[in-house]
């Protein structure tokens, strides 16, 4: 009966860790379905804003009544934020933004792994995850490197990360020329952009790259990029189908 009782109890302890290890250990996204894919892409736009680039304008004053935090004056001063790396300061946004792209990357590899599911749907999932990685490395290589010209193009870029990140901390090394780092984010926008579809996010909310957010994008690029042809071509897509539906401002 004893030996019955034992063997009864290493059953059921098998049985227990078989249902254990098929449960997802942490909160992290299996990423299985298209579904999960348009999920994962939330997390694919960066959260940290650049306020920090307006102390360094002349938008920003010094009031004597508000808090002044160490990273403020070294903002200010156009010295090294090292006493702060939260929200505001460029490790943050540098950080985050990264963080953004791997997720982009990471869906384009799940959009690859997965079998089955509307073709349309999964045609307008990449396009979203390309305009959003051009996107991600667009704000990066405006505030960490030179402003795009015919006199700065030989100078540093940003690293273009294009694969996931296996690895929780990352340093990457150093990026190719600007006009390196344009013309990846010129590729990633030109091939994503006929693949987004309004068709999916009817209702959603303004957090998905849609075809107008999608056009105004590369029509900023375009201006920043010095492109001016091209900056009207894509304006008028985003401003040619109806004028009265966004507000212009003076």
């Amino acid at each position: 009966m004893k030996k019955r009782f034992i063997i009864l109890f290493t059953l059921v302890s098998f049985f227990s860790c078989d249902s254990y290890l098929d449960e997802v250990p942490d909160n992290r996204q299996e990423v299985k379905t298209l579904d999960d894919v348009s999920e994962l892409l939330v997390s694919a736009y960066s959260r940290a804003t650049y306020n920090f680039v307006e102390a360094k304008s002349d938008n920003a004053t010094y009031i004597i009544q508000n808090t002044q935090y160490p990273w403020m004056t070294e903002n200010y001063t156009y010295v090294p934020v090292v006493s702060s790396e939260q929200q505001d300061t460029p490790t943050y946004f540098w950080d985050n933004t990264y963080n953004a792209i791997a997720h982009a990357n990471q869906a384009l590899v799940g959009l690859s792994e997965i079998d089955g599911g509307d073709d349309d749907f999964r045609n307008s999932l990449k396009g979203e995850a390309l305009v959003s990685r051009a996107y991600n490395h667009f704000m990066l290589a405006n505030i960490f490197a030179l402003h795009y010209s015919e006199a700065n193009k030989s100078a540093l870029g940003i690293p273009y990360i294009t694969a996931p990140e296996t690895e929780l901390s990352v340093s990457y090394e150093r990026g190719g020329t600007l006009e390196e780092t344009y013309n990846l984010i010129e590729k990633d926008l030109l091939e994503g952009l006929p693949l987004i579809s309004d068709d999916y996010y009817v209702g959603t909310g303004k957090y998905h790259f849609n075809k107008s957010a999608a056009y105004a994008f590369a029509s900023r690029f375009y201006l920043f990029k010095g492109d001016y042809v091209k900056c009207i071509e894509y304006s008028n897509k985003l401003l040619g189908g109806g004028r009265s539906e966004y507000k212009l401002y003076t």
